[in-house]
């Protein structure tokens, strides 16, 4: 991932080319909107001054595309958004390491995380960030109804606390079983949910 003053295109052209693709693969382009929004708000809050824009637009991008595998088939739709990342004709003008990166970022924003993603995703370009960010932003929105607002992110030594509202327990218990875990691989702190208003 090039830092966006860098790219072949800007950043607007290929926030189009996402939505364009978000669109004809049938994606919940609401849900799609709202993590791409969350998951710059944790990766903001998380990184503060090192943030770059280059990983910004990255995970902008990875948070539209990340459910266009569903298209496909929604049991591996991890593996069909990668694939149609890398391959779809909106992201064929696509700068290669941007599109790679985003499409690292769909591939890994499910399933179970393990200590080899560090590896396998990369420090570099704060990838491992963006997709610590981008699965807990699909979590906070697993509903696909847009109830949730963060309100504050706080971080101590061992552990960083997001302050939530319209989160359910339910999904609250998922996200933390099922989309924290990369979270403490890339961080080496614990993810901590307050809820003011579950049920």
């Amino acid at each position: 991932m090039k830092d966006s003053s860098s790219v072949a295109q800007s950043p607007a052209h290929y926030k189009h080319d996402a939505l364009r693709a978000m669109n004809r693969f049938q994606s919940d382009r609401a849900h799609c909107v709202r993590v791409a929004s969350l998951a710059q708000t944790l990766y903001l809050g998380i990184r503060g001054e090192a943030a770059t824009q280059a990983a910004q637009l990255t995970l902008e991008l990875a948070g539209y595309l990340h459910d266009v595998g569903h298209f496909i088939n929604s049991q591996k739709h991890h593996k069909h958004s990668r694939y149609l990342v890398q391959n779809a004709r909106e992201t064929a003008t696509w700068d290669a390491t941007l599109k790679e990166d985003v499409a690292t970022l769909c591939f890994y924003h499910r399933r179970s995380a393990r200590p080899s993603w560090i590896e396998k995703i990369g420090k570099e370009r704060d990838l491992l960030t963006c997709c610590a960010c981008l699965r807990v932003a699909d979590g906070l929105d697993r509903s696909h109804l847009g109830t949730v607002t963060l309100h504050e992110i706080k971080r101590s030594t061992r552990e960083i606390t997001l302050f939530v509202s319209g989160l359910s327990s339910a999904d609250a218990d998922h996200l933390l079983r099922k989309k924290a875990d990369l979270w403490q691989i890339a961080f080496a702190q614990k993810l901590m949910l307050n809820l003011r208003d579950a049920t």
